[in-house]
């Protein structure tokens, strides 16, 4: 029994040991095949490095025309001329967030083995600022220049308006497309929660003081702009494509297939935002701007139309579609009739918006007019505004009468915002403008942070989020 006990311990013992050199064997195997896999990795590296030295005498070995430039730095700071005028192109240009351009430079200082510091996302944005203030404070014109001023006020952001002066210098200004952010300047910007005649017309004479010579003004119907054109004594240009909203605000306001015409499109947008037929809901429709933008919808209401016509060319998941557009039928001539009066509108705003308004287009336009076959009051609202734009200045020969330029100022300032508007508004003085080498390091070496603090203080009410934080300060 004894011996039988011993034998099963000594199988015992040598399975354990069995398993134990299975197990060394194994760990030896493991070992050897790291240190080759380290061994490989440490020759790529080699080479890796190897090649960026290569590349690094190549780049410092390019001629003149791929030199790398050693740019200078402005008078008391830390960053080149040229780190920071790739960064203001990369905000203007690319429209890059101010942490994105900090994540481009650093990327281009990796691939391209830049020797740059890279900027943190504050001082891009102070960067940014000091342009904007440089080209607000330093703005001014000769003499012999003429000016066509476009003045407007935003919609409330927060609590507050942003008034907002724009010029086009006619020396520099050639027709033949609509005016862009590189043929206009901005001559002066104010912040308030209100803008009254008076208040306007104090703001315009600072413009005015700095040597501008403006010779008509552009503006929507506003009775506060209208009132300080006429008070200041600049000829008024109604901005056409404001006026003919209103031509057709005054026939649809009260309309009613109109007014349930919309309702319905309304109704079905909200329905289906989540359905399955989201393929074929009307665009949407602002209600501060319903009359501006009804192009699209209608736009929408005839091909539907068309595509009901043809409702036999199409697949059975297409039909399934066109059962929610069914409606549209009972308002078939009504959308026609409106889709004549929208296309002769923008035939007649395109032709004036690229090349102005002349004797020429004018007669080319009334004859337009005349072929149509819309409603006659519709006929004589267009005759009517094109004939008093026109009289207005008899000796121009080509007249600006667009203020769409000054939407898209406000319309891109609001998506980059927020709730208020702050210091970053001084950012608009650099759209679409190219920042050259010279006029950064005046703007850096001339504006100081202690400016920017002295223009908030002077033109920026103070914020909710600061009003919040100056309350409860103490509480703690």
């Amino acid at each position: 029994m004894r011996g039988t006990v011993e034998k099963s311990k000594l199988q015992n013992w040598r399975e354990k040991a069995k398993q134990r050199r299975l197990k060394c064997e194994y760990w030896k195997r493991r070992s050897q095949g790291l240190e080759e896999s380290r061994d490989n990795w440490k020759d790529k590296a080699k080479a890796r490095l190897e090649e960026i030295r290569k590349l690094e005498q190549q780049l410092k070995c390019l001629g003149k025309g791929g030199e790398l430039k050693d740019n200078p730095k402005p008078r008391g700071h830390s960053y080149s001329l040229g780190v920071m005028q790739l960064a203001l192109m990369l905000r203007q240009r690319g429209e890059i967030s101010y942490r994105g351009c900090c994540k481009v430079l650093y990327s281009l200082q990796l691939l391209l083995c830049l020797d740059i510091c890279q900027p943190s996302y504050s001082s891009i944005r102070y960067w940014e600022q000091k342009m904007g203030y440089h080209r607000l404070s330093t703005a001014q014109s000769e003499p012999e220049q003429e000016w066509v001023l476009i003045i407007d006020e935003s919609i409330a952001i927060g609590r507050e308006k942003l008034l907002l002066f724009l010029g086009v210098n006619l020396a520099a200004y050639s027709f033949g497309q609509p005016l862009s952010f590189e043929d206009v300047e901005v001559l002066g910007l104010a912040i308030s929660r209100s803008w009254k005649a008076p208040e306007i017309q104090a703001q315009l004479e600072k413009v005015m003081e700095k040597g501008f010579n403006i010779v008509y003004g552009v503006a929507d119907q506003g009775n506060n702009l209208r009132k300080t054109l006429a008070q200041m004594d600049i000829v008024h240009v109604a901005d056409c494509t404001h006026a003919f909203s209103l031509i057709l605000e005054k026939e649809y306001k009260k309309h009613e297939v109109f007014q349930r015409f919309c309702q319905l499109c309304g109704q079905m947008r909200r329905k289906g935002s989540l359905s399955k037929y989201t393929a074929i809901l009307p665009p949407a429709q602002r209600s501060k701007a319903r009359y501006l933008n009804l192009t699209p919808l209608f736009g929408w209401a005839s091909d539907c139309l068309k595509l009901l016509g043809k409702a036999k060319q199409l697949d059975k998941g297409q039909k399934q579609l066109l059962e929610h557009v069914q409606w549209l039928k009972e308002y078939e001539a009504f959308i026609i009739q409106t889709s004549a009066v929208l296309k002769l509108f923008n035939q007649i705003q395109k032709t004036i918006k690229y090349e102005g308004l002349n004797d020429e287009n004018l007669v080319e336009c009334k004859a337009a007019i005349k072929e149509s076959t819309i409603a006659e009051h519709f006929k004589e609202s267009l005759r009517q505004y094109l004939q008093q734009n026109r009289q207005l200045l008899p000796g121009r020969q080509k007249i600006i009468c667009c203020s769409d330029i000054i939407e898209s100022y406000f319309g891109k300032y609001k998506m980059q915002a927020g709730q208020n508007i702050t210091q970053q508004c001084l950012r608009i003085l650099n759209y679409g403008k190219v920042q050259d080498e010279s006029e950064i390091k005046a703007a850096m070496e001339q504006v100081k942070i202690v400016d920017l603090n002295r223009w908030s203080e002077e033109n920026l009410p103070l914020s909710t989020k600061a009003q919040r934080r100056r309350l409860f300060k103490n509480t703690g």
